[in-house]
């Protein structure tokens, strides 16, 4: 399995669980998801500050088989992106 961390910004780890579940995964346990050829966990959401402003903060840990990592990945990236 391949494997990429990231942090994410400016979107809950409720609405990060939404994501997934509409990508065709299942979540598994508290901050674990699966579907076909690929798991995602969901860190602890903290607060970080970024001048004024108050966002939170995700670390999200995607595997997924090689045959199915890219595409998941662009399709994860394309769900969670936020314009501002």
């Amino acid at each position: 399995m391949l494997e990429k961390e990231m942090r994410m910004r400016s979107i809950t780890k409720r609405e990060l669980g939404q994501c997934l579940v509409e990508l065709g995964g299942v979540e598994q346990s508290q901050g674990r998801f699966e579907g076909e050829g690929w798991r995602v966990d969901l860190g602890a959401e903290r607060k970080v500050s970024i001048g004024a402003f108050r966002l939170p903060e995700i670390v999200v840990t995607i595997r997924a088989e090689p045959d199915v990592f890219e595409r998941f990945l662009a399709r994860f990236r394309l769900k969670t992106l936020r314009g501002g």
